[in-house]
C-alpha cells in the first residue's frame, strides 16, 4: 500500500511541476523572455489563495476562482509596465529584471510570511483513490498538468 501511495504521489507532483514548466516554455516560446520570477508569482497566487480561504472561509476551489482576475492584473501590469519596456534583440535586460523582481518578491513578501494550516482544514481536501487517501487538490493538479 506504502508504494502505490508513493507512485500516486510522485505522478501527481509530477503533474504539478509539468504545469509550471507549460508556463514557463510558454513564456520563453512565444515572448522569448525568461521569468526568473515565475516561482515567486505562483506563490504569490498560492498566498492569495490561502488567505482568501483562511480569512473568509471560502473552499480552495472558490478562493482560486476569486484569485485568478487579481492573479491576471498583477501579471498584466507586470508585463505591461516593466517587462514591455526591457524586450529587444538581447535575452540579457529581462533576464536581470524578472531576477530582480524575484529577489524583491523574496525580501519584501517572503520574509516575514509564516503560513500554519490546521489539520483539520486539511480533511475537506482529501479523497479516498482507490485504496490510498490522496489530496484533492494534487489530483487536480496532476490531471490538469496530463491534460495540457
Amino acid at each position: 500500500m506504502i508504494l502505490i501511495d508513493t507512485i500516486l504521489q510522485g505522478v501527481m507532483l509530477g503533474g504539478l511541476y509539468a504545469l509550471f514548466a507549460l508556463g514557463l516554455s510558454l513564456t520563453f516560446g512565444v515572448m522569448r523572455l525568461v521569468n526568473l520570477a515565475h516561482g515567486d508569482l505562483i506563490l504569490l497566487g498560492a498566498y492569495i489563495i490561502l488567505t482568501l480561504s483562511g480569512s473568509l472561509y471560502l473552499p480552495p476551489l472558490i478562493a482560486a476562482l476569486a484569485a485568478l482576475p487579481v492573479m491576471f492584473v498583477v501579471g498584466w501590469a507586470l508585463q505591461r509596465y516593466v517587462l514591455n519596456r526591457t524586450l529587444q534583440e538581447d535575452i540579457l535586460p529581462p533576464l536581470i529584471v524578472t531576477f530582480g523582481l524575484s529577489i524583491l518578491m523574496c525580501v519584501t513578501c517572503w520574509h516575514s510570511i509564516a503560513v500554519s494550516v490546521s489539520p483539520d482544514a486539511c480533511d475537506s481536501l482529501s479523497g479516498r483513490y482507490r485504496a490510498c487517501e490522496q489530496p484533492r487538490y494534487d489530483l487536480w493538479a496532476s490531471h490538469f498538468g496530463v491534460s495540457t
